[in-house]
């Protein structure tokens, strides 16, 4: 215990009878000036009757031979040694405890006399365990926990703050908070708390200054106050909900296809039936009227709009419903090479470098092969589209823990951020005669692989895709 602190909790008493241990104060002459309640209680004296007892005759009236002797051996001393012991009770009962003696100094450093703490051994036992239960608890959080005193000093920082923050507990603790983190005033939250006592309840941002990251945050915050109701520090949780919000996207959208597929082929029989009879009668008026006459291009125009529409159908049913078709283990490089192939020419007609990157040592990875191919058809196609007046692409391949990744970068236009969330929803679509289901059947395809999709975009930085595929048993 420090000279401060024992020169503070004597200034106030109040202090001293909430204490858990057992305290009483000593003048230099012997004499007891004060004993607190958890004291008392536990040797079962009242104040007025230890107060009869001098400090020369307290130990060995309430302590046993043995932890009356170790006490003296000791005692004086400026570090606190602890004496495990028994402590006779009023009515004669021995209590283990464990006890030191402490001196009593002055802001002179002159003693004013000693300090007796005893503390009963079943309590302190119960301490620690609820201690240890409470430091594993806060640990255990998913939350990020970080407190500040009534000065401002950081106390509080669990494992998850260490996390989100890429600070350890020992670099901060004891530190001032707006030395350690410079905080904007719009998330100055703890700040706030403390100092005026504006609580924060599930306030919803998109970026955390204490991550120096966008995301998804949820911040709370409050003030500490003790049992007198004195402001004694605050306290924040930050939770990181970006996965979540994620996991939420996608199950909504996974409904969405739900329901699409529950009506997917309904829908495409009964648009198909009568386009397949407005085809026929199309193509008979072609065969009578010949192939020169006044509507010929008319006809011809009505048979590709038809065509057009039953590709779209046909598009629609493999997002909703995608067939099922036997995996094998396949070279991925391999399928991206003729990937590539396939869109050679396009990218030299626009001025599009196309650079690769593809690991020798990917395994074989099971896959259909023609479903792969078609997402990674659609992703180029895509990524062309974004490059009118030229630029780069580049493809990626390797291979990580127990996945395979593919990314796709393009120097194109790029994409604002509300457009993002909705690149996987089916008929979403920006580029002028598009269906947008590609990006639809690819993601479908993509998780029916066990694997993810992700794509990253900035207007004006062009776009990044990446797909992770799983690696199978077969394929190491």
């Amino acid at each position: 215990m420090s000279k401060e602190f024992i020169n503070g909790i004597y200034l106030n008493r109040n202090i001293l009878n909430w204490m858990f241990d057992g305290l009483v104060l000593f003048d230099e002459w012997g004499k007891l000036l004060f004993a607190n309640q958890a004291f008392l209680k536990m040797t079962e004296y009242d104040a007025q009757e230890l107060k009869k007892i001098s400090f020369n005759d307290f130990c060995l009236k309430l302590f046993d031979s043995e932890t009356n002797k170790s006490l003296q051996e000791k005692w004086p001393t400026e570090t606190t040694c602890w004496v495990k012991g028994k402590l006779r009770t009023k009515r004669n009962r021995w209590l283990p405890v464990k006890t030191t003696i402490l001196n009593w100094p002055n802001m002179l450093g002159e003693s004013l006399g000693n300090v007796l703490l005893a503390i009963p051994v079943a309590v302190e036992k119960a301490s620690d365990q609820w201690q240890v239960v409470c430091y594993a608890m806060m640990n255990a959080l998913e939350v990020a926990v970080i407190g500040v005193d009534a000065q401002g000093k950081i106390f509080l920082f669990n494992r998850s703050a260490e996390r989100l923050t890429n600070r350890s507990y020992e670099e901060v603790f004891g530190k001032d908070h707006d030395e350690v983190f410079k905080i904007p005033e719009k998330q100055q939250f703890l700040r706030k708390a403390l100092v005026e006592g504006k609580e924060v309840y599930n306030q919803e941002m998109d970026y955390c200054w204490y991550a120096g990251r966008p995301g998804s945050f949820v911040f709370n915050a409050c003030q500490l106050r003790d049992g007198d109701g004195q402001i004694i520090g605050a306290v924040m949780l930050i939770e990181e909900t970006t996965e979540k919000r994620r996991l939420e996207y996608e199950a909504a959208r996974a409904e969405t296809l739900m329901v699409l597929s529950e009506v997917a082929a309904g829908v495409a029989h009964e648009v198909r039936n009568p386009l397949t009879t407005i085809r026929g009668f199309v193509q008979l008026l072609q065969v009578k009227l010949g192939e020169e006459n006044e509507y010929s291009k008319y006809l011809q125009l009505i048979l590709a709009e038809i065509d057009r529409a039953n590709k779209i159908i046909s598009e629609f049913l493999v997002a909703a419903r995608p067939k099922e078709a036997k995996k094998q283990l396949v070279d991925l490089n391999k399928i991206v090479t003729e990937t590539l192939l396939l869109v050679e020419s396009q990218a030299i007609l626009q001025d599009v470098e196309v650079t690769k990157e593809l690991s020798d040592e990917l395994p074989l990875l099971e896959l259909v092969e023609t479903q792969i191919k078609q997402v990674l058809l659609n992703l180029t196609r895509n990524a062309l589209q974004a490059m009118p007046d030229g630029g780069t692409l580049s493809i990626i391949t390797y291979s990580q823990d127990d996945w395979v990744w593919i990314k796709l970068r393009d120097t194109g236009v790029g994409m604002p951020p509300e457009h993002l969330n909705k690149l996987f929803s089916p008929f979403f679509t920006t580029k002028e005669g598009g269906s947008g289901l590609g990006l639809t059947i690819s993601h479908r395809i993509v998780k029916n692989h066990g694997g993810t999709i992700q794509v990253e975009s900035s207007p004006g930085k062009g776009t990044t895709v990446t797909i992770k595929l799983p690696v199978t048993k077969g394929g190491n």
